[in-house]
């Protein structure tokens, strides 16, 4: 999710539902999901969530919306790598992003 994010030529909001950042991570999401605190942006108290520092380290802040779907919305308006290829806001993932959910990690 981080790659896809960071690889995203539009500055503007992006709302995904679960089973479109499924196909992105190329793994499912936890049942956890549907709580609003698993899309928190603030620190963990008490735990490491990888999914956090997915979408914040890529610049965006995590906003879940009705019907099972999330709106990821930028923090800065910092401009994109240079060479950063475009990526389908709706279609399948490009090479690579689901060997990164492979091995246990929800989104990397």
């Amino acid at each position: 999710m981080r790659r896809f994010l960071r690889h995203r030529r539009h500055n503007d909001d992006l709302t995904l539902t679960f089973f479109e950042i499924e196909r992105i991570i190329g793994a499912p999401l936890p049942k956890a999901v549907g709580k609003a605190e698993w899309w928190s942006n603030a620190p963990p108290k008490d735990r490491y969530e990888v999914q956090r520092n997915a979408w914040l380290d890529a610049g965006y802040h995590a906003v879940p919306g009705p019907k099972e779907t999330v709106t990821f919305r930028r923090a800065d308006t910092s401009s994109r790598p240079a060479g950063s290829e475009a990526l389908s806001e709706r279609g399948a993932p490009p090479e690579g992003l689901r060997q990164e959910a492979s091995g246990g990690t929800i989104i990397k």
